[in-house]
């Protein structure tokens, strides 16, 4: 499988609305690297699916849940990249993780 993004933060910062997760990645910039996302639903589990043949470089991900930008009707989606579930939030009633991606040029 061929991931078309670069994770960039991988140690987790916990947000407690999708729009705060969105803000932090939009705004983040890691040496003078931008143009960071909240990933979406596919991202997240196309991480999950490299997770533990590179578990040694995602060192600061835990078990708990990664918001996304994708949605359910009017719910948030979020996945857990250890184990590759889903699930879906109202997007403001429970704080999850965030991990940020960036485009391959």
């Amino acid at each position: 499988m061929k991931n078309d993004f670069t994770v960039g933060q991988s140690y987790a910062i916990r947000l407690d609305t999708t729009g705060e997760a969105e803000e932090y990645c939009n705004n983040l910039t890691i040496g003078s690297i931008s143009g960071w996302h909240l990933p979406t639903i596919a991202e997240l589990t196309g991480v999950s699916s490299i997770y533990s043949s590179y578990q040694n470089y995602f060192t600061t991900i835990s078990n708990d849940t990664y918001w996304s930008s994708s949605t359910d009707g009017n719910y948030k989606m979020y996945a857990s990249i250890r184990t590759g579930s889903t699930g879906r939030d109202i997007g403001n009633s429970s704080s999850k993780k965030v991990i940020c991606v960036k485009d391959r040029p």
